[in-house]
């Protein structure tokens, strides 16, 4: 792992990390870190509720895969913008992680 991948980790790790109380943040990253944090919340709620409909014999709506698909495609998208804004350089993982949202986007 080289130096540009441990800068995406790191941006990552304080993404998602617990904010102290009285710590003061950047109003322009607290909006974004929150907007990525409500779209992964959202994202997994939609998956969950897509994987146990069928379970409890509920039918899954036609429409289902556009209301799932959105927040994950948003998700991602908020998260790409906020790692190239962060990061200086690009890298493997940022690679990787595009492809990985193209295929949700392509097969969800």
């Amino acid at each position: 792992m080289n130096h540009v991948d441990q800068e995406i980790l790191q941006i990552l790790k304080e993404t998602f990390r617990q904010k102290k109380k009285g710590e003061l943040i950047d109003p322009d990253d607290l909006m974004a870190e929150g907007i990525i944090k409500w779209t992964l919340a959202a994202s997994v709620l939609g998956i969950v509720i897509w994987v146990f409909l069928p379970l409890f014999g509920y039918e899954v709506p036609s429409m289902m895969r556009q209301i799932v698909g959105g927040p994950i495609g948003g998700f991602f998208g908020v998260l790409f913008l906020h790692l190239n804004n962060k990061a200086k350089n690009t890298s493997l993982i940022m690679f990787v992680l595009t492809w990985a949202s193209m295929m949700f986007g392509v097969y969800f």
